[in-house]
């Protein structure tokens, strides 16, 4: 079902819904209370916001869908209070043909079902059914398609006001509204929407009325104080593109926050606010959610206490299963006995369906930056699938900047993942650059190196900044280099010199190649159908270098000029990229290569740095980029020509010195000798024997 943005989207009040519905006399129950009947026991409530997603103009129901943990019982409960009615629970019972009218019959007797069956009939009295998912999965797609179908001949005559209110998860609700529709029933669908600000420290304070410490009572002013700190530092932790309503506004989050500030000095919190990380917090926050649901739903069953059953992880697991339609060998948790393991699956596919993480894409970034930075995972085959629904995802997957994030901050700040998978986090790089910094061409740049066939890839990604501010880099380790490196739809301004296989694109997306590409790899293939070429001058040129060329795909290239600065070399240059050679190293140096290309190497990932007031590279970057032989013996003769110098664990380029010798960007990246690195090249020649040249 398509929805429009959320831009525009008319909101109604919990008011407004009820307007909608006819109110009745509440009827006596009949004795026993059926099982799904639904006490309405009060309970805080919280007005929720609801989204406006498809009004008819008369409807005969009222469906309304909800994330997981947003309170959509509570919803239901409240409405079902206010218009006179009762609630029924349907995950409890078995829905099927009829289900409805015995239901009815079950709870008001004989003697009263004739009257509230005429009532519904003329829209004079509502009922209110919940749980459509749990329903669905306990029913199956059969049962539960024989319930719609006597609901859809039950309600197709609109009566005064709508009938039928329905609750369930979004994808049982969207369901459900195809359904009906295609029956012709006249149905009105909404979503239960994030919290606004107001409503959501209205949520946190009628949390709290039922803590320990009760601040928002006893020490109000310094409360609030901490609730704004805490509230504002979540706000700003979400990346500009995602609502920072699915945080500051979505209650599993609020319920964390509420626990947070139930302390008898609200005052520490807001002084601690102010010095959390933002990326750190929101993963604390992501963690919090994952192990709340494994107290809530384990307590519910105290037999799985003790067997490590719904532990974070295998949320974790469960979920990325879910998401690429994926059926888990590992039988989880392994400490669950065998005669409880049947019972356990049932619970487990409710829980699932309603986790908190559903369709939230802050916390769905999470889970994928999980699997990712895992160093063995349970079941590699669930890693394949996720990777393979990705790409296939319809519409189509796009990370957003919380996924390397996440990834750096479970690694520690270290971006440990494996070189297949690095197209995500690329792309995920690539969204994280502010808009007026990608206005102004200054997207990241991503640095990666590596000396030996297959070893792990070292390098970094590094972020301009409005302020120069130097720190804004992560450290890359791309592992299980022997499958390649992987770069999805995107490749700019990158230095890259690895001794491994390098990939671009995917079926379906065009690959957008530049500016500023630098490349050196053992086989380069291309799997985009169009290569779409930003370079428009030698600044922004792009140069691949490989040993070979494996794609049987002959790309369309595409630029906007008739002649972009794309340079490429390997053996048999075919159609379209044989318009593109490189001839390398030009000038007047041939026999000056290896020390060149070293040159080239060292200086390159000082151009991350551009931008920044010093030209900065880690020590154990260019401790790599080194290694031994020619390239240590030039890094050598840098550091005594003050080029560059080391400074505890960075080195350092001297700006002057470059320009003082004639190095430039251009001409490194062109594989130009120009005259002034010509001069510094045989200076190093005249200082180091000659037989070191050899050295590859």
């Amino acid at each position: 079902m398509c929805q429009a943005p959320n831009a525009g989207v008319p909101r109604l009040t919990f008011d407004n819904i009820c307007a909608l519905l006819p109110t009745a006399q509440q009827l006596p129950v009949a004795t026993p209370r059926p099982t799904e009947l639904d006490p309405l026991n009060e309970q805080p409530f919280v007005e929720p916001t609801i989204k406006e997603i498809l009004r008819v103009g008369r409807p005969a129901v009222i469906l309304i869908a909800a994330r997981g943990a947003v309170g959509k019982t509570t919803l239901g409960r409240e409405i079902a209070r206010r218009t006179g009615t009762h609630l029924w629970a349907l995950g409890l019972v078995q829905v099927g043909h009829r289900y409805l009218e015995g239901a009815l019959a079950a709870a008001y007797g004989d003697q009263n079902f004739s009257t509230v069956a005429t009532e519904l009939s003329h829209g004079k009295r509502a009922v209110v059914l919940d749980g459509l998912d749990e329903a669905l999965l306990r029913a199956g797609d059969a049962n539960f398609d024989a319930f719609l179908d006597s609901l859809a001949r039950r309600f197709k005559t609109v009566g005064e006001s709508p009938s039928l209110v329905l609750l369930g998860r979004t994808l049982a609700a969207e369901r459900v509204w195809d359904y009906l529709i295609g029956k012709g029933v006249q149905v009105s669908f909404y979503e239960i929407d994030y919290f606004d600000r107001p409503s959501a420290e209205l949520f946190l304070e009628t949390y709290l009325e039922r803590g320990m410490n009760r601040p928002h009572i006893i020490n109000r002013r310094a409360f609030q104080h901490a609730r704004d700190a805490v509230l504002d530092r979540l706000r700003d932790a979400v990346p500009a593109g995602l609502e920072p309503g699915s945080v500051i506004g979505y209650a599993p989050v609020l319920r964390l926050v509420a626990e947070l500030l139930d302390v008898r000095n609200p005052h520490a919190i807001a002084q601690q606010a102010d010095t959390w990380s933002t990326d750190e917090l929101l993963r604390k926050v992501a963690e919090g959610i994952l192990e709340r649901e494994r107290e809530e739903k384990v307590n519910q069953v105290p037999v799985f206490r003790g067997t490590g059953a719904w532990a974070p992880d295998e949320q974790c697991l469960r979920l990325l299963a879910r998401r690429a339609d994926h059926v888990l060998e590992a039988h989880l948790p392994c400490g669950l006995a065998g005669h409880l393991r049947e019972e356990y699956e049932r619970r487990v596919s409710v829980w699932i369906n309603e986790h908190p993480f559903v369709r939230e894409q802050v916390f769905e970034e999470y889970v994928l930056a999980w699997l990712f930075v895992q160093p063995n995972i349970v079941e590699p085959s669930l890693a394949e699938a996720v990777r393979d629904r990705l790409r296939a995802e319809d519409p189509p997957y796009r990370p957003t900047p919380l996924l390397l994030r996440f990834a750096s901050d479970l690694g520690q700040g270290m971006v440990s993942i494996a070189a297949a998978d690095f197209g995500f986090v690329y792309e995920s790089a690539m969204a994280d650059s502010a808009s007026n910094l990608r206005e102004r061409g200054q997207v990241p740049r991503v640095t990666l190196t590596s000396s030996r066939i297959n070893e792990e890839v070292m390098g970094e990604i590094v972020f301009p900044t409005l302020d120069n501010d130097s720190n804004h880099r992560v450290n890359l380790h791309l592992k299980d280099a022997e499958r390649g490196l992987w770069f999805w739809r995107n490749l700019a301004r990158a230095n890259i010199s690895v001794m491994a296989d390098v990939q671009i694109g995917a079926g379906g997306f065009d690959f957008a190649l530049g500016p500023d590409v630098d490349l050196e790899c053992l086989a380069f293939t291309c799997n985009a159908e169009v290569v779409r070429v930003n370079a428009l001058n030698d600044e922004e040129q792009v140069v691949i270098q490989a040993e070979s060329y494996r794609s049987k795909v002959a790309p369309r290239i595409v630029s906007y000029n008739a002649n972009p600065c794309l340079k490429v070399a390997w053996d048999s240059l075919r159609h379209p990229w044989v318009h593109y050679r490189l001839d390398e190293v030009r000038g007047e140096a041939t026999g000056m290569r290896g020390a060149f290309i070293r040159l080239r190497r060292l200086l390159n990932p000082f151009r991350a740095t551009v931008h920044f007031n010093q030209l900065s590279c880690p020590a154990a970057l260019m401790d790599r980029i080194a290694g031994f032989g020619l390239a240590r013996d030039m890094l050598i003769f840098c550091e005594r020509m003050n080029l560059i110098r080391r400074v505890g664990n960075v080195y350092l380029l001297n700006r002057n010195v470059l320009d003082r010798n004639g190095i430039n960007w251009v001409d490194l990246g062109g594989r130009q000798v120009s005259c002034g690195i010509a001069d510094f090249l045989n200076t190093f020649l005249d200082n180091f024997p000659v037989w070191r040249l050899s050295r590859r």
